[in-house]
């Protein structure tokens, strides 16, 4: 596995020893040698991530990472073999370029290679073998030239030309780096999508957890970024100051600019997923962060200039001409062999200290005696002495790169390895980078024009009164030696992690609309006439209390959504939840029972207006996009007002599909990208369908009807909807394509309809080939049905590994906040907080009706003491159009449950005594991190009153907040005692305090809430035991489903 940085490794080293010599030997003057080492660091700013996010998304019959691996190898083996015989410093020096940026196609996959392929106990390992042949690697190449001197390989050359020496070793590093990366890649085999997913990092998921950030950078940051770049640049224009100041003002800008561009591109653009997870870096790595940047830019400075500074100090000459100056040249790439040897023991011994001391302490031991071996350099006379120097700069050098990986993969997900690996290189470019703009400037403004320079100026020891020491090397790493210290104590006894979930999405509320019935934005695509005889717009349902029910179109369309947007978001919502945009049969479907107020699964007369009949998967429903509005438009809109699109997809079935009198157009037909007919039902019953001997009929099951409840549903219709095969390998890639097109245009998140009608195995390659290309994709499932143990299979890692919307907690809803007027400990046992089936139930969609079963029949006092409890307590609240109002309860689907909505309604809505109830606690759940994620320690859930504590202690975050709910008719003083921490609390909702010492005292209005919290770690004894019993559970959780 790591035997192909053997290879990597002949190329950095040779690159190293030699570049300043061959940049010399070609005509540079030693002040001009840091401007043309920026190549090094600035292509691995640019090649890494994008290198990292392009292998996270690549599956290919050669693997993940591996093909990365030979195009680098291919690509660097020329660049070695070029650059020794360049003959002008502009081709070296552009040369030099590629020869990095194919050496990092190569690097960054191996970085992650080793972070999918092991679990985190064995990943020191890992990493300290991958040093192990780096050191190995590094020795030989850097005593190359030494070595062929040795030998009678001439070691000088005319003026102009590189010596054989180096031109040789580049021709034979080449061929050593070909060779030992092409031996990886056929002697190693990756885990596939399906395999890596079924995997748990064996870390608990709060060692994965971001930095909270919400949306894009703000406006005031990204000016931030890019004034500060032009301040720099007019000042060092002012100041006539030297060019390669630049780079630091095009750094600042540059970020600036990358800001600028997430802002305005979709969230699924390379770009803007790269800045997101760069602002969204996990804790530990931002921490690492500094500490590579001043132990790299103290490397950069010892490879730019220990050439000549050793040249000039101990073997008396600077002429890049003179046999003194190769033979000190020769001497540094020795001692970069020694260090580099010393890293390959370093290597073997990191290990056993790690199990010892552990990985922070390890790291920082080692780079102290990186810092003593750099200083040292200083007061060496004799530079055989220099060795014994090296032997500390090796330890560093071994641990530089190990130990940080090793803390970083265990602190990233798994499904985004590559790009965080790709983006944790910026903090070693970034200080090469600052060191090739600044040193050459610092060498000739403060030190002389000398790279080494001692504090007292001590005399010099060669002709020419090259003084001594080493001032830059050694500012570098007392900065990094001193960070790393105040790194190593604060992280030596890391606080408890208390955490529900680190998923993102769980972070916003989720506004459920069925466009077709929300707003009626642009009638121009309405569609009145369509369908001839069998009319597809307003058909009305009539009911015997005059309240209607609808089966057609009623004019909703994504223009009405984005008008909208800044209602919803006003409202408290963070993501917006869109019925399927897929096309639909263009008549009324004619088969099936008739349709009653009271009917359900009958669809004669009844049109695709809920967007769940899909019969071309790759194309828009005429009746959504508007002339200017497609649907990456919708999803730009709503972004740019603040709201993730979460998108509902059918992988079940397609259209109604037989019992029709007379074969209908469309019906029970699938059509593919470019409109060619693919399937066709023919009106026929599922029994009748002959696969072998009609080709369009294998696109669909051919058992025929099977009642859901007696557990062969799989291979059943439901009601007359054709029925996907889901044996047949076209209907699966049929359907990961279409939805990719989608996702692409900007979808945060799909919900996933009749997930229970498929078995496991097709869900779960599915959604492995979705998150492909989109890591870490959030995704819930509708599975309906009121048993926790059957919907949380869909839950575990070997199946879907997907959230589902939460039915059997929304039983309970229904019987605590609806007529049957039941008290909240009807709500305890489905919470799940402990001992339960699901993966995580604080990731489960918390809801209380939709648009498949009768509205919430409730007062409007009980949809407020439901939207209390459903913004506070665990898991993802879900609210269905119109509830802010109350809008059509207790009403059934074909009885007016999608009833159309309208904007006339929409601009009422704020009058509706729910209305503003439902803004307060939404918006303080937005504000408010334990809510979305912290864990949930119940107080007491008894009868009108629940008391719990929702706790989040992880990252950045340290937040307890405790809710109090009443949900009876009068106001309720409330007592609080048990798990209550003393301190200052905050009252969320007014925002006064409360000094807490025992107890917390506070009267909560008649269907009211309190929120308080306490912006501190979790001191109180009762509280933490209970928090550690929640996450033992977890961890219990994890363990049984990895072996499932």
């Amino acid at each position: 596995m790591c035997f192909g940085f053997l290879g990597i490794q002949f190329g950095f080293a040779l690159q190293n020893a030699n570049a300043s010599r061959i940049f010399e030997t070609l005509g540079a003057d030693m002040e001009a040698v840091p401007g043309l080492w920026i190549a090094a660091p600035l292509t691995g700013l640019l090649v890494q991530p994008v290198i990292g996010y392009l292998s996270d998304r690549t599956w290919t019959r050669w693997g993940r990472r591996r093909p990365f691996f030979m195009i680098g190898a291919v690509l660097t083996t020329l660049a070695l073999l070029v650059m020794p015989n360049s003959p002008t410093l502009w081709i070296a020096a552009g040369t030099l370029w590629v020869l990095d940026a194919s050496i990092n196609v190569s690097m960054e996959p191996f970085r992650a290679f080793v972070g999918d392929q092991l679990a985190p106990r064995q990943r020191p390992a890992g990493y300290a073998m991958q040093s192990f042949f780096i050191g190995v690697g590094a020795i030989v190449a850097s005593f190359l030239p030494f070595i062929l001197a040795h030998f009678g390989v001439a070691n000088t050359a005319a003026a102009g030309e590189v010596p054989d020496t180096v031109r040789y070793a580049f021709y034979f590093g080449a061929v050593v780096l070909l060779a030992a990366i092409t031996w990886t890649v056929v002697s190693t085999r990756e885990y596939s999508p399906d395999e890596l997913a079924s995997f748990d990092d064996a870390e608990p998921p709060a060692h994965h957890a971001g930095t909270a950030v919400t949306g894009p950078a703000p406006c005031a940051q990204v000016a931030l970024w890019l004034g500060l770049g032009v301040l720099l640049a007019a000042l060092i224009a002012w100041r006539q100051g030297d060019k390669m100041l630049y780079v630091l003002a095009g750094l600042c800008a540059g970020y600036g600019a990358l800001l600028a561009a997430a802002r305005v591109l979709p969230g699924t653009h390379m770009l803007a997923a790269i800045v997101g997870d760069l602002r969204a870096m996990p804790i530990t790595m931002r921490r690492l962060a500094w500490v590579q940047f001043f132990s790299w830019f103290a490397l950069f400075a010892m490879w730019i200039f220990t050439t000549r500074a050793v040249a000039g100090m101990h073997f008396g000459s600077t002429d890049v001409e003179s046999e003194a100056y190769n033979e000190g040249a020769n001497w540094v790439g020795v001692l970069f062999g020694a260090y580099n040897g010393f890293a390959a023991l370093a290597a073997l011994l990191i290990p056993p200290m790690v199990r010892a001391i552990g990985l922070r302490w390890s790291h920082l031991v080692n780079l102290w005696l990186g810092g003593v071996g750099l200083i040292s350099m200083m007061f060496i006379d004799d530079p055989q002495w220099l060795l014994l120097s090296m032997v500390g700069v090796g330890f560093a050098w071994a641990s530089i790169l190990s130990l940080p990986y090793a803390l970083l993969s265990d602190s990233v997900p798994a499904a985004k390895m590559g790009v965080y690996m790709g983006i944790f290189n910026f903090f070693i470019v970034i200080p090469q980078l600052v060191a090739a703009s600044a040193l050459g400037f610092a060498l000739r403004a403060w030190l002389g024009g000398q790279p080494m320079h001692s504090a007292d100026c001590r005399s010099v020891r060669v002709a020419g009164s090259v003084p001594s020491g080493g001032g830059v090397m050694r500012g570098a790493l007392s900065v990094a030696v001193s960070l790393v210290l105040f790194a190593g104590h604060a992280a030596a006894a890391p606080r408890p992690v208390y955490v529900g979930t680190t998923e993102p999405f769980a972070s916003d509320a989720v506004y459920f609309v069925v466009t077709d019935r929300f707003v009626n934005g642009d009638p121009s695509n309405d569609h009145r006439d369509q369908g001839g005889k069998h009319r597809t717009f307003d058909i009305p349902v009539p009911c015997p209390d005059k309240v209607d029910g609808n089966i057609g179109y009623l004019g909703g369309d994504f223009r009405g959504v984005l008008d909208n947007a800044g209602y919803i978001r006003n409202l408290g919502f963070g993501a917006v939840w869109i019925t399927p945009i897929v096309d639909n049969p263009d008549e009324a479907f004619t088969g099936s029972k008739p349709i009653s107020c009271t009917s359900t699964l009958t669809d004669r007369g009844k049109t695709g207006y809920h967007g769940y009949w899909g019969i071309n998967f790759y194309k828009l429903d005429e009746h959504l996009p508007s002339r200017d509005l497609d649907f990456a438009g919708l999803t730009k809109g709503l972004h740019g007002a603040g709201l993730k699109v979460v998108l509902d997809i059918v992988g079940n079935h397609g259209s109604p599909a037989w019992t029709m009198p007379k074969r209908q157009p469309q019906f029970g037909q699938i059509f593919d990208k470019d409109g060619t007919l693919i399937a066709d039902h023919q009106n026929l019953p599922p029994q009748k369908l002959d696969p072998k001997h009609t080709p369009l009929h294998a696109f669909y099951n051919n058992i025929g009807p099977v009642d859901s409840k007696d557990g062969s549903i799989f291979d059943g219709n439901l009601a007359e909807l054709s029925d996907f095969n889901q044996d047949n390998p076209a209907v699966m890639d049929y359907l990961v394509g279409a939805y990719l097109q989608w996702t692409a245009q900007g979808v945060d998140a799909l919900r996933i309809d009749t997930i229970g009608w498929l078995p496991h195995p097709w869900w779960h390659e599915f959604v492995n080939r979705i998150r492909a290309q989109h890591p870490g994709m959030f995704m819930f499932g509708e599975a309906f049905d009121y048993n926790a143990a059957s919907i949380a299979e869909h839950t575990w890692p070997a199946n879907a590994n997907v959230s589902v919307l939460d039915f059997p907690l929304r039983g309970a809803l229904e019987q605590t906040f609806g007529t049957a007027g039941k008290g909240f400990e009807t709500l305890a046992e489905p919470l799940h907080l402990t001992a339960g089936p699901y993966a995580n139930p604080y990731e489960l969609m918390s809801f209380y009706d939709n648009h498949d079963m009768p509205r919430l029949q409730a007062s409007d006092n009980g949809f407020i003491d439901a939207h209390n409890w459903l913004f506070t307590a665990r898991g993802i609240p879900v609210v269905y159009y119109g509830s802010e109002t109350g809008f059509m309860r207790g009403r059934a689907e074909h009885a007016g449950n999608r009833a159309y909505f309208g904007q006339p309604r929409v601009d009422a809505a704020p009058q509706s005594p729910i209305f503003a109830p439902l803004q307060h606690i939404a918006k303080l759940r937005e504000a408010t991190p334990a809510l979305q994620r912290g864990l949930q320690v119940n107080e007491r859930l008894q009868g009108d009153e629940a008391v719990f504590f929702r706790v989040l202690q992880h990252a950045d975050v340290a937040q307890t907040a405790l809710v109090l709910l009443n949900k009876g008719d009068a106001a309720k003083t409330f007592n609080v005692d048990r798990y209550l921490q003393a301190g200052i609390w905050r009252d969320a909702l007014d925002g006064g305090e409360v000094k807490v010492s025992g107890a917390l005292k506070a009267e909560v209005p008649a269907h009211g809430v309190k929120v308080f919290v306490l912006d501190a770690d979790v001191k109180q004894p009762a509280l933490q035991a209970e928090l550690d019993k929640a996450v033992a559970d977890q961890q219990s959780r994890d363990q049984r489903l990895r072996k499932r």
